[in-house]
């Protein structure tokens, strides 16, 4: 792994291509979040939650702009590292949380929605 983050770090188009990837991956956290929050029953939790996945996406977005300028501007697919494995990761990491939930807990509707995406105060 440390020869593989290597060698990215040591090409700057390669490595603005991987933190806009990871922003992407904060980003789209941050989304699911949001759309699995209930209509009115959202707590200091979840709003929490939601913003420091905001704030990472942010943060790794700013750390493109210092390497170079303009280089990845949204998260069209050309921007992203292996956009489809990544697009792949997060919809199968969604499906196995909540298979588990249903599984080990017996939840469904809003609890399952609530479970797939809480965060402890404890992480």
């Amino acid at each position: 792994m440390k020869k593989l983050l290597n060698h990215i770090v040591l090409e700057p188009k390669l490595h603005v291509k991987w933190l806009n990837t990871l922003s992407f991956m904060e980003n789209a956290g941050a989304r699911k979040i949001s759309a699995c929050e209930h209509k009115t029953f959202v707590n200091l939790i979840q709003l929490k939650h939601a913003a420091e996945e905001h704030r990472h996406a942010y943060y790794l977005k700013k750390q493109i702009i210092k390497l170079i300028p303009d280089a990845c501007v949204n998260y069209e697919p050309i921007y992203l590292l292996a956009p489809k494995a990544t697009m792949y990761y997060l919809h199968q990491l969604d499906i196995q949380v909540c298979r588990l939930l249903k599984k080990e807990f017996n939840l469904d509707g809003e609890d399952l929605k609530y479970a797939a995406y809480y965060r402890s105060e404890g992480r």
